[in-house]
């Protein structure tokens, strides 16, 4: 990622990794709300 330290890299991917998981969570609230109104 071109860090000069690998302890910098390490913090940005963790923040990717919470992203991603916020992300992810987001889409899945989404498709079960709309497979709930699609069963109506």
């Amino acid at each position: 990622m071109g860090h000069s330290c690998t302890r910098a890299a390490l913090i940005y991917q963790h923040a990717d990794r919470e992203r991603d998981q916020a992300i992810a969570g987001a889409l899945d609230t989404l498709i079960i709300e709309a497979r709930k109104q699609a069963e109506q």
